[in-house]
């Protein structure tokens, strides 16, 4: 197993970083976000958010409140794919702006880093800029 870290871009939020770090501290806010099609296949509260997929149902745990900068998360529940940690940075700069990052460790097997090597690289990308987009009122791209 090798340490396998990925960061996304650091993005501009129109939000203080108060509001943009208290929106990612309560787990259950993504579930009141979610289209009604997709709410039961997801459970949330304050600390964990738990998904089903494909037959598997993987979860993460918030295990670290830095406030208003930082929180952590670590895998949770019973069907890990691997060890992880993810991190949410938020930067304040100013009154009504702030900044997002993301940050991912996993530990992967040579076999999981060639499968998901660059995949993990384009989907933390994608989740920075629909985590932007939201935050910012704006429409997530698909």
């Amino acid at each position: 197993m090798s340490n396998t870290e990925v960061k996304g871009r650091k993005v501009h939020i129109n939000q203080p970083a108060e509001r943009v770090f208290t929106a990612f501290s309560d787990l259950s806010n993504f579930v009141k976000n979610l289209p009604e099609e997709h709410r039961d296949k997801v459970r949330a509260d304050t600390d964990t958010l738990t998904v089903q997929a494909q037959g598997l149902e993987l979860g993460i745990r918030i295990v670290e409140r830095t406030p208003f900068t930082t929180l952590r998360f670590e895998q949770h529940g019973a069907q890990t794919l691997f060890p992880f940690t993810f991190w949410i940075h938020v930067g304040g700069e100013g009154e009504n702006s702030s900044t997002l990052q993301l940050e991912l460790h996993a530990e992967l097997n040579m076999m999981m880093k060639m499968m998901l090597g660059s995949k993990l690289q384009e989907g933390m990308d994608k989740l920075t800029e629909q985590f932007a987009a939201g935050l910012n009122g704006q429409t997530p791209p698909q």
